[in-house]
């Protein structure tokens, strides 16, 4: 159900990039946890939507495949001595990027469900969808420095800021 991507050499897609006016941000991350195209369940769910809306893009990469698949969680790999702030930081813009991908598809889905709604003479319910103002789902991932594995997850607080949170753990 689920495959390990490679995405070291693919872009965040710069619209998605928080943004700062002081500091530059690494846009990549190394590693993602996908959903698979070829596993039966995940096929059957994103088939129909693929299908309707051809031009939607379902995650934060800019890559012509990896953008029409749903990233789960990502990890980013430091070499032993590697910088850990480093890894922090691009682990933290991926999971931000994916969390402003998961607020814009919210939105766009509530946009579709109004608009369509409409056309048929019949107001939606709010049942059958997610509101647009629920709590959003945290991202997750891992910086890994040499065998220094952290858990990290990053979620939008009420006023819409990413907060991040990160758990250490030992792997040897």
């Amino acid at each position: 159900m689920l495959n390990v991507e490679s995405i070291q050499t693919q872009s965040i897609s710069s619209s998605l990039i928080p943004v700062s006016t002081t500091t530059s941000f690494a846009k990549k991350a190394d590693l993602a946890l996908a959903f698979s195209l070829s596993h039966p369940e995940v096929l059957r769910t994103l088939e129909p939507i693929h299908t309707r809306y051809p031009e939607l893009t379902l995650s934060q990469m800019e890559d012509a495949f990896t953008m029409r698949v749903p990233l789960v969680a990502g990890v980013e790999v430091k070499e032993p001595g590697g910088s850990y702030s480093d890894a922090t930081v691009q682990l933290g813009v991926w999971c931000a990027a994916g969390l402003e991908k998961l607020s814009r598809l919210r939105e766009e889905a509530h946009e579709r469900r109004t608009n369509e709604a409409l056309e048929v003479d019949n107001p939606p319910s709010g049942e059958g969808g997610v509101e647009r103002d629920e709590e959003l789902p945290p991202f997750v991932g891992w910086t890994v420095v040499g065998h220094d594995w952290k858990f990290h997850i990053a979620w939008k607080d009420s006023s819409g800021k990413v907060v991040s949170f990160f758990v250490s753990y030992i792997c040897s």
